[in-house]
């Protein structure tokens, strides 16, 4: 089952499952580790999406102001 979020969800989840993990059993805290592991690196993800994404429109605002001021 693929459950979609976004990245604060994804964070609160981390942070919640982190807290559960100390209280949980044995077997439960394999668990808890690999879903843990696995929301770690979609935010991970996630946030090198978002750098790409802020380095593509600084590169675009780059190219605008030197056009603007290629008028000149």
């Amino acid at each position: 089952m693929t459950i979609y979020l976004n990245l604060k969800e994804q964070v609160y989840l981390y942070q919640k499952l982190h807290t559960l993990f100390y209280t949980a059993t044995e077997q439960n805290k394999d668990l808890i580790f690999t879903i843990k592991e696995k929301i770690l690196k979609e935010i991970k993800r996630n946030i090198q999406k978002t750098k790409d994404k802020i380095e593509q429109l600084n590169h675009i605002a780059n190219l605008s102001y030197l056009y603007e001021n290629n008028d000149n």
